[in-house]
């Protein structure tokens, strides 16, 4: 997987591990995205309050680089 901004290919379009041509699903888009994501919102909302009223509820930011943010993450576990 590549991202345009935050890790993309050495050459645009052509991906580095298998030389293969880089192409953008249609349901990966910006619209779809925002549909998926404001469902995902409306269903995980219910699991987000049981482990937030519970105590157990952690927040991450995610944003920066991959190893940055497993960091955060890994910090954030109980030893």
């Amino acid at each position: 997987m590549f991202h345009r901004t935050f890790d993309p290919p050495r050459t645009a379009g052509v991906c580095d591990h298998d030389g293969g041509e880089l192409y953008q699903r249609a349901d990966d888009r910006e619209d779809r995205i925002t549909q998926r994501l404001d469902q995902l919102a409306k269903e995980v909302a219910p699991v987000t309050d049981y482990y937030r009223r519970a105590g157990l509820l952690r927040r991450v930011e995610g944003t920066g680089s991959r190893d940055e943010v497993l960091r955060r993450i890994t910090a954030g576990l109980p030893a």
